[in-house]
Order: structure tokens, then sequence, then C-alpha cells
């Protein structure tokens, strides 16, 4: 077993060719690999400036999930008649190799940003079949416009976490760990120690060898959280990292003995949520490969 932690100095940044967007690449394998290898999975965050069609990555993959700004709102073309709200913190699972668009959704609870109106048509349900051509970037909708008028020129940008395996050789699953239920607020600073003390929030995963493959990897990405992850393996024995907000820790080469009934399990335990008018999560990532 393998375990290591990336700062945000670790992570590769790139600004997108289309100068919509940019992406920070939090971890890729085989290490070193780029977009245009065949690279095993990624992960990775963005920052959305503009709606639009995503990258095609045939035989993989994604998973997407909002961290903050503005909602998005996708659309495959080979799903014509489906569109995909995306919320926050909601992970979504789909094809990469579908051409995939995407609009913004109006978000009410942040500050705007100034962007030029467009015109959206309205075109009924009966007019759209599974030959449908019409681009899901198009500026005509299904029923009603996903965003009225009045409110496109208040759009911000969309802030993302994205995952994306091959399929032939990967399975990947996306969960969050939220800590916001019992996270305190209101604390004075001579307060603070002991009520994060008396607030902490244990979570435990259990690795359960009917659960898990061989050689699995587990990638743990903390959003706006201070937390420890502590291994408690065989005979109890122990391991344990702190994390910090923007952290990532990887632990790979996971093996298991399903004769053995002792399980082994990872306790998280919520330290602190730095910025308390931001959601405190743990982005969850399980990595396994395929068995064939």
């Amino acid at each position: 077993m393998y375990w290591k932690i990336k700062e945000k100095c670790d992570y590769d940044h790139m600004v997108w060719r289309n100068g919509k967007g940019k992406s920070t690449q939090i971890h890729i394998e085989p290490n070193g690999s780029t977009l245009n290898d065949s690279f095993t999975y990624r992960i990775s965050r963005a920052v959305v400036c503009t709606a639009g069609p995503f990258s095609t990555f045939d035989g993989y993959n994604r998973s997407l999930l909002i961290l903050k700004g503005n909602k998005l709102s996708l659309f495959h073309r080979q799903k014509p008649n489906e569109s995909i709200d995306l919320d926050y913190f909601k992970p979504y699972s789909f094809n990469g190799g579908y051409e995939t668009d995407s609009v913004f959704l109006p978000n009410e609870n942040n500050d705007k940003k100034q962007q030029p109106q467009q015109q959206l048509l309205t075109v009924a349900n009966n007019f759209i079949d599974s030959n449908c051509s019409i681009s899901p970037n198009s500026p005509i909708c299904f029923q009603q416009p996903l965003i009225p008028t009045s409110q496109l020129n208040e759009i911000e940008e969309t802030y993302d976490f994205s995952v994306i395996s091959k399929d032939s050789e990967i399975n990947h699953k996306v969960e969050v760990i939220s800590f916001d239920d019992k996270v305190v607020d209101d604390i004075d600073d001579e307060d603070e120690d002991d009520d994060q003390e008396n607030n902490k929030i244990s979570k435990i995963i259990d690795l359960n060898p009917s659960n898990f493959v061989n050689n699995s990897t587990l990638i743990f990405y903390s959003y706006n959280s201070e937390v420890t992850i502590e291994y408690i393996g065989v005979e109890n024995s122990k391991l344990k990292a702190s994390l910090l907000p923007d952290q990532t820790l990887i632990i790979k080469e996971l093996s298991f003995d399903k004769f053995n009934p002792q399980h082994t399990k990872l306790l998280i335990t919520h330290l602190k949520r730095p910025i308390k008018s931001e959601p405190s999560k743990l982005i969850y990532v399980k990595i396994e490969p395929k068995v064939i």
C-alpha cells in the first residue's frame, strides 16, 4: 500500500485552447501522461467561463460534479430528448464519447457577472425525435427556455470536479462525504479550539474485501475541510495522514485477503471548516481495475 499527499503546488494548470475555461489537473495515471496519450484515469478541477461543447473522450467514462458558481445543464447528442441539470456536489456519470454541450443555469445566490444576452426559442417535444439533428448548444430549447432572457446577463463562472477513466480497464465511482451537518459556524475566537474539538465529525469507510478489488486506488480531495484519514489494519496496525483544503490523498495498491474475516477500515475525522460561509466536503473517488 502506497500513500501520497499532493498539494496545490503539485497540480498542473492549463488554459483551454478556446479560451473559455481553465483546468487544474490533480492527478493522472500513468504518471506523466497527457490528454493526447492513452491514459488510464485523470482527476481534475475546472473553471468554466463560458458554457459550451465538451471535449469527447471515446472509450472513457466521465463523472462530473459542481463545486460552486453557476449550475450547468448538459445535453448529449446521443440522447436528444434529455437534459441533465447538475447540482452542487451531486456526481453525474456519463459516456465520455458522447457529444455533449452545456448551458449555464441561473444562480441567484451568487454574485453575478455580465454576459451578452441572446434569444431563446422553444419547440414542442413532438418535433424532437431520435433522429433530431438540433445541436444541444443551439438556442432552440425543449418546451421552455432554460434561462429566461431577462436573466442571461446575470451569469458567473462554474467550478467543477471531474474524473475520467478508461472503460476497458477501470471502474470508478465518485462519492461526496459531507461535514456540514454538525459544523459550528458562529464561534468566538477564544472558544474556537474547544468548540471545534467538541464538534469533530467522524466517518468510517469499511474496506470489506467483498466490496473492493485488489490493487484498487482510493483518492480523497479536500474541499474547504481540514481532516485526518487513518487506516486501521489487521492487528490494529495504523497509518494516518492529515489533509488541508485543496490537498489530495492518493492511496494506491490496496490489497485484500478475502479469507481473513477481519476487515480493515478508514477513519475520517473532520477537524475544521476554514471558510465558514462555504460547504465542507471530502470528495472520495474509488478506482478499481476491471477483473477479466
